[in-house]
């Protein structure tokens, strides 16, 4: 199973996975986010992780990781957005290229119906023009045929 940005709980900070899914990495690699910054963290372990933060007055503890968490949720939707693009704007390509590859299946067959029938025009013209050929030839050969004939008549007269 490929884990993305919409399969992969990132509210369970137990269960943390890798994302595998190319169309995810892509969106993440465009925001410039690593996986991590999308994974829960518990005050505590929020506190754990920016130990300047326990420097600071403990008011602003709470007030830190508040805006840790609405920033870690707003770069989680923008990334599930972009990936969200990424996979339509692909669908779209694919469909492009489908289309493109029907026109182009289309234009071929028409190619060859075409050739078909110039082929065929010129078989039949051809056969036309042996017809024709032939009917001269049978044209001359009558009349040489009744030329001579005539002249056999007369030399036999």
């Amino acid at each position: 199973m490929k884990w993305n940005l919409e399969n992969i709980n990132f509210d369970n900070e137990k269960q943390i996975k890798k994302i595998t899914s190319p169309r995810s990495k892509e969106a993440l690699n465009r925001l410039g986010y690593t996986d991590e910054v999308f994974y829960f963290l518990s005050f505590k372990n929020f506190l754990n992780k920016y130990p300047n933060i326990k420097g600071m007055n403990k008011d602003l503890h709470m007030t830190c990781y508040n805006h840790y968490e609405k920033k870690r949720l707003e770069k989680l939707n923008e990334a599930r957005m972009l990936r969200r693009k990424i996979i339509d704007i692909l669908a779209e390509e694919e469909q492009t290229q489908n289309q493109n590859l029907n026109l182009n299946q289309y234009q071929v067959e028409t190619n060859n119906n075409n050739n078909e029938d110039y082929h065929n025009n010129n078989y039949n013209n051809n056969l036309d023009k042996i017809d024709n050929d032939n009917d001269d030839h049978n044209d001359n050969y009558n009349f040489n045929y009744n030329e001579n004939y005539s002249l056999d008549n007369k030399s036999n007269k």
